[in-house]
């Protein structure tokens, strides 16, 4: 972390690493701010957090829709950044980073993979905790 805050990128990049609590690998990303401002979105524009288990696959996803007033800036977000990753960030720490399929113009967001019952259950509990530094981020 020394070493990446030595790169000078804070105004261009913030670092933030994920791990899954399932197993014991790391990533590390790399943030795009918004011009030195931090992310674009925060948890002040989510509306809710929920999940699901996914019948027809057998798999959980976590679903989260925006306020109406964030909807429009997601559906730019999305549409310029189709096949990339957006990073959902708590604290510092990815909670979530998922790929952009297509443009997301109605603000209602879902979040598929291979996730475990306790994965949903914290992305969410931590989704809907109100005011936490939780971020909507670019990966470079």
């Amino acid at each position: 972390n020394d070493y990446l805050s030595s790169l000078g990128l804070n105004e261009e990049c913030q670092f933030a690493w994920s791990h899954s609590p399932k197993n014991s690998n790391l990533c590390l990303f790399a943030l795009k701010l918004n011009h030195g401002n931090g992310a674009l979105l925060g948890a002040t524009n989510v509306e809710h957090f929920k999940y699901d288990l996914n019948t027809s696959f057998n798999t959980y996803e976590v679903t989260f829709k925006f306020k109406p007033s964030a909807t429009q800036l997601w559906s730019d977000l999305t549409k310029r950044n189709i096949n990339r990753v957006i990073a959902i960030v708590l604290d510092g720490q990815i909670l979530s980073a998922p790929m952009v399929k297509s443009e997301i113009n109605n603000g209602a967001c879902q979040i598929t993979g291979n996730f475990a019952l306790p994965d949903v259950k914290y992305i969410t509990a931590m989704g809907n905790s109100g005011e936490l530094p939780l971020n909507f981020s670019i990966v470079k």
